[in-house]
């Protein structure tokens, strides 16, 4: 069984399964690929794929056990590779990444899940940080990616941005509060709680958007600024106020909470110096965060 049969099943696999993409992917003839996926069958003694229909190849159940099987050696054997340069005296790469402390990293850019196993030579850290640390964090060097919101760094001509979506924003409040059983409920409802936001830094431009956003509904707000998100969480729960999130929030989905969706977006966006030479974080960026945005 060699190296080159399993490669070119896994092509086809993560093709569709499909035999002409993954032809075209591994510059080879379409027959000649399925003449190598045939031999590793006949060396198997079973099946991977099913091709009874027309136009539909698909993985029949032997092939889903060894399609997991070859994935999980692949993925070993690159780690054990990556361990035994080290070993040899080579260096692991590292990549620092900051992550807004509001949001699920692997559910804004779920690429990033695999990436370690990718590149078991990189030893990446994900941290989560204050939105008014954000910018000395980066700016600093302490991290060499960061996922936030953008305001802050327009115009900076050394940062690179890179938008990744557009989350509906969202207003939290406690199960016990007195709205939380209200049909047809919104955002003017709220007119007479406190709204909690963060105290400083690039904080203070959200302030004014949510400032903004209320007064378009027909009020004033009364703000109150927190230290941290996790403080706000908590003063939401003891039934003191509600606070702008977004949709990417972790916290929209604790049980304690109730979230009324609003009709505004929060553009997340990747952001890092231009200038940073580390080459884990250029591979970071062309396999999680361009595909993420495109």
């Amino acid at each position: 069984m060699t190296d080159l049969k399993i490669q070119y099943f896994l092509a086809v696999v993560r093709s569709g399964p499909h035999f002409s993409a993954a032809a075209q992917a591994l510059y080879v003839s379409q027959p000649a690929l399925s003449k190598q996926i045939k031999d590793l069958e006949e060396e198997l003694g079973f099946k991977l794929l099913d091709r009874s229909k027309k136009n539909a190849v698909k993985l029949t159940a032997p092939g889903s056990l060894m399609y997991e099987y070859f994935t999980r050696a692949q993925d070993e054997l690159a780690r054990t590779i990556a361990k035994a340069r080290l070993m040899a005296g080579g260096e692991a790469e590292e990549l620092k990444i900051g992550v807004l402390e509001i949001w699920d990293i692997f559910t804004l850019l779920p690429q990033a899940k695999s990436f370690d196993s990718l590149h078991p030579g990189v030893m990446v850290g994900y941290d989560s940080i204050n939105l008014k640390a954000v910018a000395t964090r980066l700016l600093g060097n302490h991290y060499d990616l960061v996922f936030s919101v953008s305001n802050y760094f327009e115009g900076m001509k050394n940062i690179a941005i890179k938008h990744i979506c557009e989350s509906p924003m969202i207003l939290l409040y406690s199960r016990d509060h007195r709205l939380a059983g209200k049909e047809q409920l919104h955002l003017a409802d709220f007119k007479d709680d406190t709204l909690f936001v963060l105290a400083a830094g690039e904080a203070s431009m959200m302030r004014l958007l949510h400032e903004s956003y209320c007064k378009a509904q027909g009020f004033v707000p009364r703000i109150k600024t927190l230290s941290s998100f996790n403080s706000i969480i908590q003063a939401i729960k003891s039934g003191r106020g509600a606070a702008f999130a977004d949709q990417a929030a972790m916290s929209k989905n604790d049980s304690s909470l109730g979230c009324l969706v609003l009709d505004q977006c929060i553009t997340v966006s990747a952001l890092w110096k231009k200038d940073n030479p580390n080459k884990a974080l250029q591979t970071f960026i062309a396999e999680c965060v361009q595909g993420r945005a495109e």
